[in-house]
């Protein structure tokens, strides 16, 4: 953890999985981790992944990227 004037910093960043194939994920949270990225903002852009028919949702890759 970083601290700067008192106040705890956090390092974060935006990761798309889905534009990446699933043999980088891995390899890709490994780097994050040793960079100290501690938030990952993900999937902001990939509804049509999660919900193929409406009310049909599939959040399976989500959860394992």
């Amino acid at each position: 953890m970083s601290v700067l004037n008192g106040q705890r910093l956090v390092m974060g960043t935006c990761y798309y999985p889905e534009h990446w194939p699933r043999e980088r994920w891995e390899t890709d949270a490994r780097l994050m981790k040793e960079m100290g990225v501690q938030v990952v903002r993900m999937a902001e852009f990939s509804w049509f992944k999660m919900e193929h028919a409406e009310g049909e949702f599939h959040f399976e890759w989500l959860e394992e990227a």
